[in-house]
């Protein structure tokens, strides 16, 4: 399966389709500065997450979060590309061990305790309450973290 873009319903939601279009606009302008990087997996419908092996509450959900690769690359400059994308305004995370090697980039912080984001997943109204939500209950700063 090739990588895989957010749906129109995602793209067309008031305040979701916002946050997607900057997510997108970001992503691009790190990839023009590391053009030899590639995505590898970007929106995944639930099925698809858990085929994945991708955290049950993952960004990928939403489409706001993007895998990227290159064959060629090394530990620094998987951090320079994240360290772009910090500049930016995204977490990223640079995974460099001997099953995996990418760099992560998502548009919120992962949670430290994931208990405030399980019923937001359920969240029986709009995006855009979900969002109202989110944002106000976050503050962050963005960085780059290297599991190893």
């Amino acid at each position: 399966m090739g990588v895989v873009v957010p749906p129109p319903d995602m793209w067309q939601d008031r305040a979701l389709g916002g946050a997607l279009l900057e997510f997108k606009h970001d992503v691009e302008a790190v990839m023009g500065e590391f053009p030899e990087l590639h995505a590898i997996s970007w929106y995944r419908d639930w099925t698809h997450n858990a085929e994945e092996g991708g955290q049950p509450l993952s960004q990928h959900l939403l489409g706001l979060a993007i895998d990227l690769d290159w064959m060629g690359a090394d530990l620094d400059y998987f951090k320079a590309a994240g360290a772009s994308a910090v500049e930016r305004g995204l977490t990223a995370i640079v995974y460099w061990n001997e099953e995996k090697r990418s760099l992560h980039l998502q548009a919120l912080p992962p949670p430290m305790d994931e208990s405030p984001f399980v019923p937001l997943l359920s969240w029986p109204g709009d995006f855009a309450q979900l969002w109202t939500l989110i944002f106000n209950r976050l503050r962050w700063t963005p960085q780059v973290v290297v599991k190893t």
